[in-house]
């Protein structure tokens, strides 16, 4: 739920899409997205400026541990608990997993 500091209490959101508690949330103005990472192993995708929906992503097996934005190419990098990190492009499809120090050393050379 997000909410103002104000009393009472007033919520202005309330995100039900995980099965689960949320983890992790980001926020990106540039891209006019938030994104939110769950124990359920989702990440859930929200257009920032009316808080709909934009993707919900379901392939993650582990709880998701960290979400941030990487503007400079307008992507999404999520890593889950089972040590997975992945890099996902605007259009929400996956442009890199890395899953081993060998996929990472790989990648920084290439």
């Amino acid at each position: 739920k997000i909410h103002l500091d104000e009393h009472p209490v007033t919520v202005k959101a309330d995100f039900q899409h995980h099965v689960d508690g949320v983890t992790c949330v980001a926020l990106s103005t540039e891209m006019q997205r938030m994104a939110t990472g769950g124990t359920d192993g989702r990440v859930v995708i929200y257009e920032l400026k009316t808080l709909k929906v934009d993707h919900i992503e379901t392939s993650f097996w582990n709880v998701i541990a960290a979400v941030d934005f990487f503007h400079k190419w307008n992507a999404l990098a999520v890593a889950d608990q089972g040590g997975v990190i992945s890099l996902w492009c605007q259009q929400w499809t996956m442009l890199v997993q890395i899953t081993s120090r060998q996929d990472l050393n790989s990648i920084s050379r290439g």
